[in-house]
């Protein structure tokens, strides 16, 4: 019985690879405009054989979810990543890939959430 690393390279045709396409908006209000669309449109949708909607189940809840801060808070953290050879960049323990034509020195770079166009 092959364990762990020793069962032999693995199949091409196994690997799967997946491109999320780009919303294609001219602001971040337009963005959000669609997002609120798409959002609407998935209230009515069904999970599987469950006997509630999405929209139904988020109206159950609803309550009991508590309003965002008033006062302005920070979300995010600054970071200076750095470019592999295998055109990755390193945020705590993530990597992400990089366009793979040569790069500028990137900066310090601040990451942060938005929700719904405004920071939460």
């Amino acid at each position: 019985m092959l364990a762990g690393c020793d069962r032999g390279p693995v199949p091409a045709k196994s690997l799967f690879v997946s491109f999320v396409p780009v919303p294609d908006v001219l602001s971040v209000q337009a963005l959000n405009a669609m997002i609120d669309e798409w959002d609407a449109a998935d209230e009515g949708r069904r999970i599987g054989s469950r006997a509630r909607t999405v929209g139904e189940f988020l109206a159950i809840e609803r309550p009991l979810l508590r309003p965002l801060p008033e006062e302005p808070f920070e979300t995010g953290r600054w970071f200076t990543p750095h470019v592999d050879r295998f055109s990755q960049v390193t945020v705590r323990t993530n990597k992400y890939a990089v366009p793979a034509r040569p790069a500028p020195r990137l900066g310090p770079r601040h990451l942060r959430r938005a929700r719904r166009g405004r920071q939460a």
